[in-house]
This record gives structure tokens, sequence and C-alpha cells, in this order.
């Protein structure tokens, strides 16, 4: 089997841009399926994000499966409530269901002095 075998892609041209920025209070991932529903998304990319988030619960793979794809059973998930920077931002908009799929990878410093970084 070639490295080739291996990748899934696609191509495509630069389309419309959407910048938004969020109030203080508002949840991240809600205001992404929002914006990608309003403005008819059904592929995109995000690009950047920076900020501050009161809270954020953090998903992160455990162990990998026999077979793909990676489910829950595979995934730690971590709440954060604290006062965190949102350092990076980036990942993808798709549909599922006819229904805005949200894939973000995030960076996330913590407000202490040693300023310890999640991801």
């Amino acid at each position: 089997m070639s490295e080739l075998d291996k990748i899934r892609m696609g191509r495509g041209k630069l389309g419309r841009v959407v910048v938004m920025r969020l109030a203080p209070g508002a949840d991240l991932l809600k205001s992404l399926q929002e914006i990608a529903q309003q403005e008819k998304l059904a592929a995109g990319v995000v690009l950047s994000g920076a900020g501050s988030l009161s809270r954020a619960t953090l998903r992160n793979v455990r162990s990998f499966p026999e077979e793909f794809p990676i489910t829950d059973r595979n995934r730690n998930y971590t709440p954060k409530q604290e006062t965190l920077e949102l350092v990076s931002l980036t990942g993808n908009i798709s549909l599922k269901n006819g229904e805005p799929l949200i894939h973000c990878h995030v960076t996330v410093s913590s407000g202490t002095e040693d300023g310890k970084a999640y991801g």
C-alpha cells in the first residue's frame, strides 16, 4: 500500500470569507454552528481564532481502536472551568445529516503564572 492510498483529499477554490467576533460569554461551538447555518456553509475551513474563555471541555484521544473510526470509548473528556486564553483555533466545517458539523482543534492556556497549555 502506498502512502497515497492512506490520504483523502479534495480540491476547491477559495470562496467567500466569513469573519466573526463573539461577545463575552458567548458559547464558541454554538456560535460557530449558528453562523455556519445562517451562512448556509456546506464546507469551510476555520483558519484562526483567539480570545478568552471561562470554560471549555477538551476531548483527547485516549487509545486507538483496532478498527477506525475513533469513538467516544477511545476518548477522554476533560472539563475546564477557569479563566482560559484561547491561543489557537483551527479546523473545518462540514455537513452531517444536513446540519453544520464543526471539527476544530484548540489550544488554551491557563490564567496561572506558569500558563499551562491544553489542547
